[in-house]
């Protein structure tokens, strides 16, 4: 006799055969979804730390900044880098 399939759904145990076809579709889906989200957290991540060596390595590539006499003590420098698009 083969053992009965069971599905854990916080903390409460049903048997497979007892759930309906939408709620495995569901089920199915949620799966789909969280693999889908951890992936794309994973890009995203990526692509973070490709932005912020890149803006690191741009930083580097910079010419000294101007000695314009009187604006000197206006400019704030910082290590962030942004880039704002219109």
């Amino acid at each position: 006799m083969t053992e009965r399939q069971t599905i854990t759904i916080e903390g409460n145990t049903y048997y497979v055969e007892d759930l309906s076809q939408d709620i495995i579709n569901n089920l199915s889906t949620i799966q789909q979804g969280d693999g889908a989200i951890q992936m794309l957290s994973s890009l995203i991540r990526l692509a973070q730390i490709g932005s912020d060596h890149l803006g690191r390595q741009t930083k580097k590539l910079l010419p000294e900044p101007s000695q314009t006499e009187g604006l000197h003590d206006l400019v704030e420098t910082t290590d962030e880098v942004a880039i704002e698009t219109h």
